[in-house]
């Protein structure tokens, strides 16, 4: 299941899934998965940063510079099939109550309250599932985004030579990033996703591959780490983030390291994104053990930009008392040899947005 903003052509099966896109802030992701086996692996991926007045609005993608950049890239991968994501920052993620009615009735209820909250006449596209924290059924979650962005990004896509089917978003994403680590499975039992992205930090409880709690972390995301630690070592947003993969924040498992003086640095400068951090989400767990305590998650799983920081799944799992993993995905030996396993973490979205491809 997934949360589709626009439709655009039917499915197709194959060996390999869809082209996936993830449309970030600052960087374009794409993957494609391969079947070999009966087991899903990376075809290839790469991330494509913005160009510097790039920006992910309708007014900026009308100058072409999507198309262009997709176009380049598509050669790397097969086929013209694709999904399309965006960042949950160009998205409004909110929680309703609705009466009860027929999906039909309910869609247009949404929609009322949606125009009447808007800032501006902008047409918008959503979708909606039930909210599982609530047991009446009259709360459910919203994901909208301005329909004159998804119309550039179709536009663009197109352009490029490639066939747009989805735009998907919302926890329905980490769900399937989460089931494409097999042997994280856990049948029956509650897992938390955290995608710890630059502009948000979102959180998903999920069940049995199905999202039934979601939350946007306020003031949790990880671009102000990377800032802080660029700023305060005198180096560029680029060097931080490589700075941050490298060493990363101390191992509380590892008495000392030849890199622990760096490491002492980073987790000083980083330690206010990490207790708020760990505060918000310890506040969601508290909230999930008094309200549903059968959706307190048995792990945390760890994907974006901020899971690509050396040993932040231990100081994480040490902070919140919970275990915490790291999303990872087997990769073509070939693609081994030319894409970072340290940022692997990077491609979950872009992944499970290639997965589309084999749903019915």
């Amino acid at each position: 299941m997934s949360v589709a903003f626009r439709s655009l052509m039917p499915r197709l099966r194959s060996r390999t899934g869809w082209i996936g896109i993830d449309i970030g802030t600052h960087s374009v992701k794409l993957a494609q998965l391969e079947m070999v086996d009966g087991s899903k692996r990376l075809a290839d991926a790469v991330v494509l940063p913005f160009p510097e007045s790039g920006q992910l609005t309708a007014d900026s993608l009308r100058t072409g510079w999507l198309a262009r950049m997709l176009h380049s890239a598509r050669p790397r991968f097969r086929g013209r099939m694709a999904a399309c994501g965006v960042s949950m920052s160009v998205t409004d993620f909110r929680s309703m109550t609705i009466p009860p009615g027929s999906p039909k009735e309910r869609r247009e209820m949404i929609a009322q309250e949606l125009m009447e909250g808007a800032h501006s006449s902008t047409a918008i596209e959503f979708d909606y599932w039930d909210d599982a924290a609530t047991e009446d059924g009259s709360a459910v979650n919203v994901l909208a985004v301005a329909e004159p962005l998804t119309v550039q990004i179709a536009e663009a896509t197109q352009a490029a030579g490639l066939h747009c089917s989805v735009l998907d978003g919302g926890p329905f994403a980490l769900a399937r990033a989460v089931e494409l680590m097999s042997h994280h499975a856990a049948i029956g039992h509650p897992q938390a996703v955290l995608d710890w992205g630059h502009r948000v930090a979102h959180l998903a409880i999920i069940v049995d591959g199905q999202p039934v709690f979601s939350r946007v972390l306020k003031d949790c995301e990880v671009g102000p780490l990377v800032e802080a630690v660029a700023r305060g070592l005198g180096l560029t947003q680029r060097d931080g983030c490589e700075l941050l993969t490298t060493y990363g924040v101390p191992d509380p498992q590892e008495v000392s390291s030849e890199q622990s003086e760096i490491q002492e640095l980073v987790v000083d400068l980083s330690a206010k994104t990490f207790e708020r951090l760990t505060v918000e989400i310890d506040k969601t767990l508290q909230f999930l053990s008094s309200h549903r305590p059968e959706l307190v998650p048995s792990e945390l799983i760890l994907l974006g930009g901020g899971a690509t920081i050396r040993n932040a799944e231990a100081k994480l799992a040490l902070d919140l008392r919970l275990p915490v993993s790291r999303w990872q995905l087997p990769l073509r030996p070939a693609v081994g040899t030319s894409l970072d396993r340290r940022s692997i973490e990077l491609f979950a979205h872009a992944a499970a947005l290639s997965d589309l491809g084999w749903e019915s």
